[in-house]
């Protein structure tokens, strides 16, 4: 994501099997990164959290309306390409601003870093 979404942004590349990969790749990643999100403890006031019910709390008030945005954002685009949903692919403008958003994931690379 770190080189493909900036790529992408910046240039608007034709698509080719490497984006197309890095793109399928990146998309398995993050859906699988909000899965183990909820098996992954977190520190409260110094204390390390492993309790599976304050974990899953703790994810829905931080990180998931994000998580979900992103990985919805990565649906769209992919729907909207040429010749998938003709409908949506005349959003042309629309999907520029899911790009955007789909670029707001670099922030999840920080949140990664800090662990």
């Amino acid at each position: 994501d770190l080189l493909t979404i900036p790529v992408q942004l910046a240039f608007q590349p034709a698509t080719t099997w490497f984006f197309e990969t890095m793109f399928w790749l990146a998309l398995v990643f993050w859906i699988a990164d909000l899965v183990l999100t909820f098996a992954t403890g977190f520190y409260s006031k110094g204390a390390e959290v492993l309790n599976p019910r304050r974990i899953a709390c703790h994810y829905l008030r931080t990180w998931l309306t994000f998580d979900l945005l992103v990985i919805s954002s990565d649906f769209v685009a992919w729907f909207g390409d040429e010749g998938r949903a003709p409908a949506m692919a005349r959003m042309g403008k629309s999907l520029r601003v899911v790009r955007v958003i789909r670029s707001l994931r670099l922030l999840r690379l920080v949140k990664l870093q800090k662990l």
